[in-house]
């Protein structure tokens, strides 16, 4: 068990436009009860210490990103410390101040920006999202992708659907229209988890997701159709790479048989609370512990130990 990660996974704000009901970062929004973290504090205990001991990457989610207001600085910050970074945002709402800048200092295939994109029809986006997003993101992703073109940046553009029942019927046709229409580097496919405060104390039992049969059978046809695709576009990448665990995850997700991968990544929440998954339940305060300090911590430990027997969730975290 290899318990040093590898990279960082900041989510930067929990500030969001979008409402989506699968959301996992929305139980870590307790705005009145904790202080979100400082750029300062972001750089200085967390960035400059993780690049101390070896880390390469930072992941930055959120919330949206964009409305964090020391985005900026934190990715240049990163960039002069050496991560290799990947943005993952929304484009809800469009924001060309910051994405602009954005791919001219990202201008390198080690950084990329993740865009989700849920589908093509206004209508599935307002089912996934909560919220009638869906004209302004196409249009937003059409910008973003024509604005890289004329910078002549170099930064991968990658998207990330989330596959289920209200967007499995046009999954297909958003894909098309990402990789060949658009022209993306990557379109990554995952699964709708909604899980929540994922723990030792909690992880059994755990339900199958809350899916009807007819349910079911349409999300399984979309997944086989997507990895019989992947097999001859590398373009394309579904989350997990094994179908089978796919359709574990549908029926009883504790069958899984793919082995946790979320020792790869230090998380941290906005309020700079230590997780350890982005499911996971908090296991201390950057503030209070440091990084170090942290990784070789009873509950750090304990959680470890722990991941190395969770079959729930068909995430990719390495």
């Amino acid at each position: 068990m290899h318990l040093t990660p590898t990279s960082i996974y900041l989510e930067i704000t929990d500030l969001c436009a979008s409402r989506c009901p699968m959301c996992y970062t929305a139980g870590h929004r307790i705005r009145g009860t904790q202080v979100p973290l400082e750029l300062q504090e972001t750089v200085q205990m967390l960035l400059a210490p993780g690049r101390e001991l070896g880390l390469q990457g930072l992941t930055i989610s959120g919330g949206e990103p964009l409305l964090a207001p020391g985005l900026m600085e934190t990715v240049r910050a990163a960039l002069d410390l050496g991560y290799s970074i990947n943005l993952l945002t929304s484009l809800f709402p469009h924001s060309p101040k910051k994405l602009e800048p954005l791919l001219s200092l990202m201008d390198s295939p080690r950084h990329q920006i993740v865009v989700s994109y849920d589908s093509l029809k206004p209508v599935e986006v307002k089912r996934v999202r909560g919220r009638g997003s869906g004209e302004l993101v196409t249009a937003s992703i059409r910008w973003l992708v024509k604005k890289r073109a004329e910078l002549g940046s170099q930064v991968r553009l990658s998207s990330n659907t989330v596959l289920q029942p209200a967007n499995a019927g046009s999954l297909l046709n958003t894909l098309s229209f990402l990789l060949d229409e658009l022209g993306f580097d990557q379109a990554m496919v995952q699964q709708r988890h909604d899980y929540t405060k994922i723990s030792p104390d909690v992880i059994l039992p755990q339900p199958a997701p809350l899916r009807s049969p007819a349910e079911i059978q349409l999300l399984s046809q979309a997944a086989r159709q997507v990895f019989s695709l992947a097999e001859t576009d590398p373009r394309l990448a579904p989350v997990c790479d094994n179908l089978e665990d796919w359709l574990r995850f549908l029926n009883n997700p504790p069958t899984i048989q793919k082995t946790c991968q979320a020792l790869s990544h230090a998380f941290i929440d906005a309020f700079g609370n230590y997780r350890g998954c982005i499911h996971g339940v908090v296991l201390g305060s950057l503030r209070r512990t440091p990084l170090a300090e942290y990784l070789n911590s009873e509950p750090y430990l304990v959680f470890a130990r722990f991941s190395q027997g969770c079959h729930l969730c068909t995430h990719s975290c390495s």
